[in-house]
């Protein structure tokens, strides 16, 4: 389907006239429709686009049958920004021209009569302008649908690997998907902005994936741990953060994986960051996970009770966790 030119003007011998320059210059490569009415034209125009027609653009004298070039251009301006308008004017007063450009943002102003070279020169340029506006527009169009599969791959990439940590441990099971609702919660209570909260999304699913790295004998130990497991399974943060920066797109998590376990006191591990040095996401999880270890089963204790998790949270504000997260997490505690 070939792209369309409107042209509209009253006078059909000048209506003709245009015709014809147009038909020579451009009826190779685009359809060309002459109309005396504006109705008659933006009818025929909305047509063109509900068929998935380009128009590139669209000319009109400023004396139309039934109503004023300039109001049919911003109909048309209406409809679409993206096809340029030309206006043919024999007034071209200050006032007038004024008056038009006040109504509809012109591509090109033409004095009528007009010239053939020029009027050609501004079709010509009209069409290029519209062209690589098209070809921006499919570009973006493209690279959307391309970010949409990075990031629909990339959440499956991201879901395998928790999925695969979980079914290690069935102590653990769903430990990872209760760590990102309650994480997200907090984010929403604290009004993270969205990206925030995605990668905060993306944090918590990937938070434990170095436990794949602990033998079993650590991770399905039944005994509390002896110092050497406990040092083996600290190195989970560390080989996870190492497993996350070989992963394109994941850009900053591994950071934040890395320091899950860091307490805002500076007494956790793996590089005894305090305060506000630690990711703010991070503290958000470090909260997040350690109340999912507390309402579960492990394999050498029952889950805690809720009073006791409430008060091993609250005594540990500015301890192992931030205090404006443990603030925000006993205003949600009671819906927990």
């Amino acid at each position: 389907m070939k792209p369309t030119i409107i042209c509209a003007d009253s006078h059909l011998a000048d209506l003709e006239l245009l015709r014809s320059l147009l038909c020579t210059l451009f009826g190779a490569t685009h359809d060309i429709l002459a109309y005396g009415r504006g109705d008659h034209a933006l009818d025929a125009y909305e047509r063109l686009l509900d068929d998935g027609t380009d128009v590139p653009v669209v000319i009109s004298e400023m004396h139309l049958e039934d109503m004023s070039g300039d109001d049919l251009l911003e109909r048309i301006d209406m409809r679409s920004k993206h096809t340029n308008k030309i206006m043919v004017m024999g007034d071209c007063s200050a006032e007038s021209i004024a008056r038009t450009l006040s109504k509809v943002p012109l591509f090109r102003l033409v004095v009528k009569p007009w010239d053939p070279d020029e009027l050609a020169m501004a079709m010509y340029q009209a069409i290029e302008s519209y062209d690589n506006h098209e070809n921006v527009r499919a570009l973006v169009k493209q690279n959307e649908t391309l970010l949409r599969h990075l990031k629909t791959t990339l959440r499956e990439t991201i879901d395998a690997l928790s999925t695969a940590v979980e079914a290690r441990d069935a102590f653990t099971n769903g430990h990872t998907w209760r760590v990102t609702e309650l994480a997200l919660r907090l984010a929403d209570s604290m009004r993270l902005s969205s990206e925030d909260a995605e990668q905060l999304e993306m944090a918590c699913l990937l938070h434990d994936v170095g436990k794949i790295g602990v033998p079993d004998s650590v991770l399905l130990a039944t005994h509390a741990y002896s110092p050497d497991e406990y040092r083996q399974m600290k190195e989970h943060v560390i080989t996870g953060a190492n497993i996350i920066s070989k992963i394109s797109g994941l850009d900053g998590l591994g950071e934040i994986v890395r320091h899950h376990h860091e307490h805002y006191d500076g007494s956790g591990y793996p590089d005894g960051l305090a305060g506000e040095r630690i990711p703010l996401i991070a503290r958000i999880i470090c909260l997040a996970d350690a109340y999912d270890a507390m309402i579960s089963d492990r394999n050498f204790r029952s889950r805690y009770s809720r009073e006791r998790i409430i008060a091993e949270i609250s005594m540990n504000s500015g301890k192992h966790f931030d205090p404006v997260v443990v603030e925000h997490f006993l205003k949600l505690s009671n819906t927990l």
